[in-house]
């Protein structure tokens, strides 16, 4: 009982094999490209949406504290190469150049923020903050009218 092949019956042959398997990793590579470049988009997507969200947070913390003092001499500002601190009413925030992290109350309220400036003119409080994204960078900018 013995089984007797002849050539190109059955089985592959080195060459084919070879073949075979250089098609499936360029198949392979190329899918995997395409599911890392979307891990990165949506990586970067995600890191932006988490600055403009820490961006609206922190301005919108400074207005509500602005308009609950509504009284610009409890607002001071002092500045030096590595921090720029605002003072409104009993809150304080500062803002480290170095680290770009801006912290209220010793307790980090925003991260990557490029630039954080707040100008006092009699009774308007003008607010500017710059984050610094992945692809770009993004701009907040306010002014508020203190009450009589």
């Amino acid at each position: 009982m013995s089984v007797k092949y002849t050539f190109g019956q059955r089985g592959f042959t080195l060459v084919e094999l070879i073949i075979t398997i250089s098609l499936f990793s360029i198949v392979f590579l190329v899918v995997a490209s395409f599911f890392r470049y979307e891990l990165l988009s949506f990586r970067v997507l995600s890191d932006d949406a988490k600055l403009k969200v820490q961006m609206d947070d922190l301005m919108n913390s400074i207005v509500e504290d602005i308009r609950a003092v509504n009284d610009s001499d409890l607002i001071s500002i002092s500045a030096d190469d590595s921090n720029f601190i605002l003072k409104v009413g009993n809150d304080e925030y500062n803002y480290d150049k170095n680290d770009l992290k801006v912290y209220k109350n010793r307790y980090l309220l925003a991260e990557d923020i490029e630039n954080f400036y707040v100008s006092v003119n009699e009774r308007t409080i003008n607010i500017f903050i710059t984050g610094k994204g992945a692809r770009r960078d993004y701009t907040l900018t306010t002014s508020v009218v203190l009450r009589r």
